[in-house]
């Protein structure tokens, strides 16, 4: 459906911003 090779830049950079979130997230629950 995605163009692979136009996303593929923002596909790392939202895995990156995604695995911080879940690093991050027990913080903003305490």
């Amino acid at each position: 459906m995605k163009p692979g090779v136009k996303l593929a830049p923002f596909d790392h950079y939202h895995q990156f911003v995604t695995d911080q979130v879940k690093k991050l997230k027990p913080l903003w629950h305490m």
